[in-house]
């Protein structure tokens, strides 16, 4: 069933750029599986069936199902990421989405150094300048 449904929303991803004006029809998508709250053997079926990036918004999540999984997948951390839990998120994640803080680039920048690594991220940019919004802004 989840092949089924992934194989389902490739096709959607496709029929979408095959409609889009804007951008180019050959700039890619990337399809991010995200496998937050099931277990190890509902990863592997939709790794199985095609999907090479797993999202995941819990580093205590991750870090139970990344010794298990012993397939070849990009992790990704989706989900918001307290600046003390840096060091774990390094050494997961391959892309950190939603970094915040300044000060949390700098934490996962000290870390990924440890490592000899270059720590792929995506800020988050608090366009609205509202303080009840999470996201960098100047």
């Amino acid at each position: 069933m989840i092949a089924e449904r992934f194989h389902q929303v490739e096709e959607k991803i496709r029929a979408a750029q095959a409609r889009r004006t804007n951008v180019p029809k050959d700039v890619p998508v990337t399809l991010v599986a995200v496998t937050k709250n099931h277990d190890v053997e509902a990863m592997r079926e939709a790794i199985d069936a095609g999907a090479v990036e797993i999202g995941e918004n819990r580093i205590q999540e991750a870090e139970s199902k990344y010794p298990v999984l012993d397939r070849d997948v990009k992790w990704h951390l989706i989900g918001h990421l307290q600046t003390n839990k840096a060091k774990k998120a390094v050494k997961y994640f391959d892309l950190i989405h939603s970094v915040d803080t300044v000060h949390l680039a700098d934490a996962l920048n000290h870390e990924a150094a440890k490592l000899d690594k270059v720590q792929p991220i995506l800020v988050q940019v608090n366009l609205a300048k509202e303080d009840s919004k999470s996201g960098v802004y100047y």
